[in-house]
């Protein structure tokens, strides 16, 4: 998978808070068995050490410098590691469901 990151134009307002405050793409969640390489880097980057919830399948809110949330998923599913699911917040779900 490849993550595309677009350069936004200067002075951008930026929608930092909470997922459900704003329309668009809001969520970027990251499946693995093991989290720690990605942990120990953002941590490397001046990031705190993230609060884990859960037992069998972990997980974790982070944000990235720009205030973009992901999640963390830790789960020792094969068939699911690596997997990259895109979250993104609508106005109306009914609607949005039936247009995809």
């Amino acid at each position: 998978s490849t993550l595309k990151l677009v350069s936004a134009a200067p002075n951008a307002p930026k929608y930092a808070g909470p997922i459900r405050d704003a329309v668009g793409f809001r969520l970027l969640t990251l499946v693995m068995n093991d989290c720690k390489p990605v942990v120990e880097r953002m941590k490397a980057k001046g990031m705190p050490e993230p609060k884990w919830n859960g037992t069998e399948i972990k997980y974790t809110f982070v944000s990235d410098p720009d205030g973009n949330v992901i999640e963390l998923v830790e789960m020792a599913d094969p068939a699911r590691n690596g997997m990259v699911q895109l979250g993104f917040t609508v106005s109306d779900a009914a609607k949005t469901r039936a247009f995809y």
